[in-house]
């Protein structure tokens, strides 16, 4: 049966950071449903077990002697049909709160049959008086109640049992008073019981989920570090990790203006700045599905095609470059700023690996990054420029502007395009 996570709202994937006491309540909440899932479980199992025990003695009780026992065998059938009813639908995923009242009606509903049997047996003095005892405390343990529960269906059941054991075989003083300490008796164990259990339980539950957020939390700082895959490979003791990938796409990317304007504002100005943009860009990214792979001061660097290989790499980085460029145009606007986005792509191949002991880092490393990195720097402000070979992924969709051969360090000449947008029917 489906479990809830008390740590991922909507069930989602990963949780979100709560204070202490959201986290505390959050905690709580998924407690009840899981001790609702529990109580919901035991009637799915006792259930069909419950059914043929009773099934069967009705039978026999109409068989032996149908007078005697006409009460009992309505009784007795009425609890095997609504056992079975209720089995039938908890397993069909009854979570609710009714699934504790349906444990305590069927509870009640054995502790008449049981008091109808001592009734022919012979009232107090009979030994099935005994079961009331027993049913007190295996339904506060098998259910799992709480002691407030138990404590509603305590009178309930001392109700039953007083009220038709105790109208045969005109019981004395002793008799009263003997059943009724044995029934004080067997509510004051069941409660104490319950309650120990129940906080076991409970300290068990919350101790497993504190873990649980850890442990997602952990994984969570992990994956904003690594690629999924990547990480998984990681936790799975795999070192070292390095795959050559034949072509990716790298797109570097730079806020042009941005030191002499870290000058004049205040530190915690400047944090809420640059955290503001490169949270859109993280966004951006994860929708166009690329991989960032670091920020370095108020550069940003991602690759297209890895770790998961995509024969569009070349039109994903492309896109994701166009998006950065009005984000940043919006936002330059929108808080009358003097910044603006300076951008490299180039594909090629590269080497992607994890290095670092304590301090992981995954990186890519090759030629293809160099050139990347000196498109950015030998761009213009507003400008996105890509190489030829990027030129040649893209094809027509997208409009390109050539801007020439210029001389890229470490490269010599190199011929070099400009990004002005996609090709739509208007632009044709």
């Amino acid at each position: 049966m489906e479990q809830d996570d008390p740590l991922q709202p909507g069930n989602g994937t990963v949780p979100t950071e709560h204070t202490s006491d959201q986290r505390q309540r959050q905690l709580e909440l998924a407690y009840q449903r899981r001790r609702r899932e529990l109580i919901s479980n035991a009637l799915a199992l006792t259930g069909p077990v419950v059914a043929i025990i009773f099934a069967g003695d009705a039978l026999v009780a109409s068989w032996v002697n149908p007078e005697m026992y006409a009460a009992t065998f309505v009784v007795r059938v009425a609890v095997a049909v609504y056992a079975l009813a209720v089995s039938l639908r908890a397993r069909s995923g009854w979570h609710t709160p009714w699934a504790t009242m349906a444990a305590l009606l069927l509870a009640a509903g054995i502790s008449l049959d049981v008091a109808l049997a001592a009734r022919n047996s012979g009232g107090f003095t009979s030994p099935y008086a005994a079961g009331q005892i027993l049913l007190l405390v295996a339904a506060g343990l098998l259910f799992p109640l709480q002691w407030q529960e138990l404590a509603v269906l305590a009178p309930v059941v001392w109700l039953l049992d007083l009220t038709v054991t105790g109208t045969i075989g005109s019981p004395d003083l002793y008799d009263w008073t003997v059943h009724l300490f044995l029934l004080g008796s067997a509510t004051f164990i069941a409660i104490a019981t319950v309650i120990r259990s129940s906080r076991l339980r409970h300290r068990e539950f919350i101790a497993q989920m504190k873990l649980r957020y850890e442990q997602l939390r952990s994984e969570r700082l992990l994956l904003n570090i690594l690629p999924k895959p990547v990480a998984e490979r990681l936790k799975r003791g795999e070192s070292p990790i390095a795959d050559a990938y034949d072509e990716v796409t790298i797109l570097f990317a730079d806020l042009v203006g941005f030191t002499p304007l870290a000058n004049s504002l205040s530190p915690v100005r400047l944090l809420s700045l640059l955290d503001g943009l490169f949270s859109a860009f993280d966004e951006l990214t994860d929708r166009y599905e690329l991989e960032k792979i670091k920020t370095i001061g108020d550069a940003y660097m991602v690759v297209s095609g890895l770790p998961a290989r995509r024969a569009d790499h070349a039109e994903a980085a492309a896109s994701l470059a166009l998006a950065m460029m009005a984000l940043v145009r919006n936002f330059q606007e929108s808080e009358n700023l003097p910044l603006k986005l300076r951008i490299g792509i180039h594909c090629g191949p590269v080497v992607a690996g994890v290095i670092g002991t304590r301090k992981f880092s995954f990186d890519v490393w090759g030629d293809t990054v160099n050139v990347a990195s000196r498109l950015e720097s030998h761009g213009e402000p507003d400008r996105i420029q890509i190489s030829e070979a990027v030129r040649l992924r893209l094809g027509s969709e997208y409009i390109v502007e050539r801007r020439g051969v210029i001389d890229l360090k470490g490269k010599g000449p190199t011929d070099v395009w400009w990004l002005c947008g996609v090709r739509t029917e208007a632009s044709d």
